[in-house]
């Protein structure tokens, strides 16, 4: 599996490691074909969420270890990859960032033109809820409801 990284404004792939601090080429965490998968699921901020959701889960199944004079801390690691997952879920808005608790609201819709467009269509079913439709005259009313 390939690891490449030139430039984040080059390539989507770029700007996802790039978002997600593999940046490293002596010290690779994703292939290029983990994050090619990502993107072809998710917009960019939300594959370098993903991806690092994925190396949090890693990353904590593994025990902190040294081999001579280095130290793997994986603890620290999935610490780090958790944490910048959440920033990212934060930051973007898109619906699995916003039901992964990131960014809200979100909001459901048809733009004012495409509705005005509907609505002068003759040949379409009319909504059933619009502005005003429980308004019935000589029908009951309660104060208490405002």
């Amino acid at each position: 599996m390939a690891w490449t990284y030139t430039d984040p404004s080059a390539s989507p792939k770029d700007e996802v490691r790039f978002l997600m601090g593999d940046t490293d080429q002596d010290l690779p965490h994703m292939s290029d074909e983990e994050i090619a998968y990502l993107l072809g699921k998710y917009d960019v901020e939300t594959a370098a969420a993903q991806a690092c959701e994925q190396l949090a889960a890693k990353y904590a199944g593994r025990i902190d270890r040294t081999v001579g004079s280095l130290t793997i801390n994986y603890s620290q690691m999935t610490q780090q990859f958790a944490d910048t997952a959440a920033r990212l879920r934060k930051q973007s808005r898109s619906p699995e960032a916003v039901a992964a608790g990131g960014a809200g609201p979100l909001v459901f819709g048809i733009a004012h033109a495409e509705k005005d467009s509907k609505d002068a269509d003759d040949s379409l079913v009319p909504d059933t809820f619009d502005e005003g439709f429980m308004d019935h005259p000589g029908t009951f009313t309660d104060s208490r409801l405002g």
